[in-house]
């Protein structure tokens, strides 16, 4: 995915992409030991195809690792994780959503 971003962005001294998966804490050391922050984290289309407790896995790096940090993500509820094998475009697809959050508020709680 990194390498067909790379077609249409290209890192700059504010925005670098690193190709690592999510829930490894590799990519958290690199990103610390590249400046100090502060950070602003874009999860697109990444977390609802976690499996929760890997989900919380994530907040919970971000929290201890970058305090004070910020996370752009998006999300589905639950009408649409329910009717994911009906949806036009989902249904079409292998990989299924396994983390939804009910309430938007809730994972800055």
């Amino acid at each position: 995915m990194i390498t067909l971003r790379g077609n249409f962005f290209a890192d700059t001294a504010r925005r670098t992409m690193i190709a690592a998966s999510v829930t490894d804490e590799a990519w958290a050391a690199e990103v610390a030991s590249r400046t100090d922050g502060p950070y602003l984290f874009v999860a697109e289309a990444v977390l609802p195809y976690l499996h929760e407790p890997d989900v919380r896995r994530v907040f919970d790096l971000l929290s201890d690792r970058f305090q004070g940090s910020l996370l752009a993500l998006d999300t589905a509820g639950p009408g649409f994780f329910d009717t994911q094998e009906q949806h036009d475009a989902l249904s079409k697809v292998a990989a299924r959503m396994h983390w939804y959050c009910p309430d938007p508020a809730g994972p800055a709680a």
